[in-house]
């Protein structure tokens, strides 16, 4: 019969993420990682489950000298949970990647370079994934379209007006 570990915190016999003086089980472990506070030890906002030099108070991964459980494994930051390994952002940047890529060349689309970057530098990367991936939402089949030249992303409107991007996405979120 395997061992089973007890969780650190709500002590639920499931806990398998290894911290290295004891474990957690999944639900503390997001609980943790979606709520972070601020280290005793550096001060900064991050998610705490190492065991400070005292024994008594939990630091920060940086603080204890270990690499953190809750890192992304692309980029490393541990702001913005959206996976079990890997930040919103990241997340992000491949759903993006795949939407704004200019399926005759393979590369992204040269002229949606700059709503790519747009796109990704936004302060909630979450909030952008759900308007590209929430049910009935036409956001990323508008910009697949862009990208691979279904509309047009510039042309002449009736009196010779420029119509963009922009006014494509306005169009289409009515």
């Amino acid at each position: 019969m395997p061992t089973r570990y007890l969780c650190l915190d709500c002590g639920r016999p499931e806990a398998r993420t290894k911290l290295p003086h004891r474990q957690l089980c999944l639900g503390c472990r997001r609980r943790r990682h979606y709520h972070p506070a601020e280290c005793p030890t550096c001060h900064q906002l991050r998610p705490l489950a190492y065991p400070g030099p005292d024994g008594a108070t939990t630091i920060c991964a940086g603080c204890a000298g270990l690499p953190s459980i809750f890192a992304c494994v692309e980029c490393g930051r541990e702001d913005h949970p959206y996976s079990y390994t890997r930040c919103a952002r990241c997340w992000l940047r491949k759903h993006l990647i795949a939407i704004l890529t200019d399926p005759r060349t393979g590369q992204l689309h040269p002229e949606l370079v700059p709503v790519f970057d747009a796109l990704l530098a936004g302060k909630r990367p979450q909030t952008t994934l759900t308007w590209l991936t929430k049910p009935g939402s036409v956001a990323a089949e508008v910009l697949h379209q862009f990208a691979s030249g279904g509309l047009p992303i510039r042309h002449a409107g009736k009196e010779g007006d420029d119509i963009c991007l922009q006014r494509h996405l306005e169009l289409r979120r009515a």
